[in-house]
């Protein structure tokens, strides 16, 4: 199972690849569309989501916002729905059996192991999300960044946002004082992109042995 890390000052080698997950290793072609299935099966129509989400979060420049603000707003929203424990469980396994792993994200994940890597997924999917998809791929550790929180009675308690992070994934990424690589899709990974020593950003789902393929290129 991969460890999960709330620092980046956890991570015991000196070469990290930083990995996204929906659109990049898992299917999923749209900004936050993990979420938004997660939100909708919490009870939050997807208007609202993505109205939040632009309110705070601005994709022009690379995902870069106040994640916290964004987190504090949604927060808001979900309290006025109440969800249960159970309606997250059900939104985690929806999402889980609609996204599939990519062909080829495994070996992709291997051979970057192989190079020394030690692999990171770095993902707004939840913690028990990326955990799932993480221990299929052989991802090292999981960089927790964003999670959903309920009480021990089952309902919605918060929704979480690491500090360390809380403007955007690039900001975990400069944190770490290693040799970084970051692969990604989304708008929200441009900037995590351009901070990384090496990077490379595309529409991995398209052609995704293709794409790993040439990210294995930019390593050389």
């Amino acid at each position: 199972m991969p460890e999960v890390i709330e620092s980046v000052d956890h991570i015991r080698s000196d070469k990290a690849a930083f990995l996204d997950l929906g659109g990049t290793l898992v299917d999923g072609e749209y900004l936050g569309s993990t979420l938004g299935e997660i939100n909708r099966a919490l009870g939050i129509g997807d208007d609202v989501d993505m109205m939040i989400y632009n309110r705070h979060i601005d994709e022009d420049i690379g995902g870069i916002g106040n994640h916290a603000a964004h987190a504090e707003e949604l927060e808001m929203e979900l309290r006025a729905v109440d969800p249960t424990i159970e309606d997250f469980v059900e939104g985690i396994r929806t999402v889980y059996e609609d996204r599939r792993v990519l062909e080829g994200a495994e070996s992709f994940v291997d051979n970057l192991q192989e190079r020394g890597y030690t692999t990171i997924a770095i993902s707004s999917s939840p913690k028990a999300l990326s955990l799932m998809y993480s221990d299929e791929l052989g991802i090292e550790m999981i960089y927790d960044w964003k999670d959903y929180i309920f009480d021990e009675q089952g309902q919605f308690e918060a929704l979480w946002v690491n500090p360390e992070a809380s403007g955007g994934k690039q900001e975990a990424v400069e944190r770490y004082d290693g040799e970084t690589a970051y692969f990604g899709n989304g708008s929200n990974d441009k900037r995590a992109a351009n901070t990384a020593d090496i990077s490379l950003r595309q529409e991995w789902s398209q052609n995704p042995l293709k794409s790993y393929r040439e990210a294995l290129e930019v390593l050389e």
